[in-house]
């Protein structure tokens, strides 16, 4: 099933308008400034979740709501906005309500935590969202080296090559100094500082 059946599949389970929502969605992820916060991405996001599922336990409810929170995660995207999630969070309130399978509030919350400010993070599915989030700082160099480029490739719409690099150091030395990068077992964490710390002198 291909990304864009797996959201029409997970939209048709809450029982909307979930042609349309699709479509919205297809169109958000698919403007032409979208490097790296593309279908792609989402598309990657999932299947990190599908693996947690695979390999550990996790029940339909932590699982469903995991899901549709990283698919409506970076819906509103501007480059130079620090309001991404805020707005994503909203948005997704006007399609998604409670029912048996999902909890708005947990969803929100979960999309909110994806600013990566350590705020929202007490539910299980906020802690799993995040890291499926951040999974591609774990992955080899090179797929590591691909993401960076991609976020260049986004950036360099609004911003010059120094602005980027200052920027970047900046967040990359933030993730650093974290006690921990991610909030689950899933993923590895030494791979992640490494790839940061190769990155930042690449910069310097």
């Amino acid at each position: 099933m291909d990304i864009k059946e797996i959201i029409k599949d997970c939209l048709y389970e809450q029982n909307i308008y979930y042609d349309y929502v699709a479509e919205m969605l297809f169109s958000c992820y698919g403007e032409a400034k979208r490097f790296y916060h593309n279908l792609n991405h989402i598309e990657n996001t999932l299947n990190y979740l599908a693996k947690i599922k695979k390999y550990d336990y996790i029940n339909n409810y932590i699982f469903r709501n995991s899901q549709i929170s990283l698919i409506f995660h970076d819906v509103i995207y501007e480059t130079n906005s620090k309001r991404n999630e805020e707005n994503s969070a909203d948005l997704v309130g006007h399609f998604i309500s409670n029912n048996s399978i999902f909890d708005i509030n947990i969803i929100k919350k979960a999309i909110l935590a994806t600013k990566h400010d350590g705020n929202n993070l007490d539910n299980f599915i906020a802690k799993i969202v995040v890291d499926c989030d951040l999974a591609s700082l774990a992955e080899n160099w090179e797929i590591y080296q691909n993401y960076t480029n991609l976020i260049w490739k986004e950036y360099e719409q609004v911003y010059t090559n120094e602005q980027f690099k200052q920027g970047r150091i900046k967040w990359l030395k933030e993730f650093l100094s974290k006690p921990k990068i991610f909030q689950t077992k899933f993923f590895n964490e030494k791979q992640a500082r490494e790839n940061l710390e190769r990155e930042i002198k690449i910069y310097l």
